[in-house]
């Protein structure tokens, strides 16, 4: 069932942020995991972040963040990763995590109209843009990465 992180939960979390890392159009980059885990250590300690899994053993993740808007006060939501491992997919795990990313923003006082979902890992675009569709996200503009 879907629940906050641990901190002994991140080698589980770091090993699917591997995977996910390779399937996902990042995987040019290269990729620290000592960084990865100080930030979720940090994101588990901080006022604002939202680090969700699911399965036993974890086989799902999101993470996010709450934070004053840059032009005000008022408080807006948006997603990191959210990765399911491939064999998991078209379960439950996915839309629990999605859920479970809307409910704690909220409880960490998003506005309810600036909670936002980013895809942007190249992963199943179109079919993930659908799912994100289906669990109640609009778009309002694009994400871009410039060609060379």
């Amino acid at each position: 069932m879907i629940r906050d992180a641990k901190p002994a939960d991140l080698p589980q979390i770091l090993a699917i942020l591997e995977i996910m890392h390779e399937e996902s159009i990042n995987a040019i980059f290269n990729r620290d995991m000592e960084k990865v885990a100080n930030f979720l250590r940090w994101l588990m300690s901080a006022d604002g972040g939202i680090i969700l899994v699911d399965g036993d053993p974890i086989c799902g993740v999101v993470i996010g963040m709450v934070q004053e808007m840059w032009f005000g006060h008022d408080k807006e939501a948006f997603n990191l990763p959210l990765y399911v491992l491939p064999e998991h997919r078209g379960g439950p795990y996915a839309v629990r995590l999605v859920s479970g990313y809307k409910r704690k923003a909220l409880e960490l006082g998003a506005h309810p109209d600036a909670i936002n979902w980013i895809n942007n890992s190249g992963i199943t675009a179109e079919k993930t843009n659908e799912f994100i569709g289906r669990m109640g996200f609009s778009p309002i503009g694009g994400y871009f990465r410039m060609l060379h």
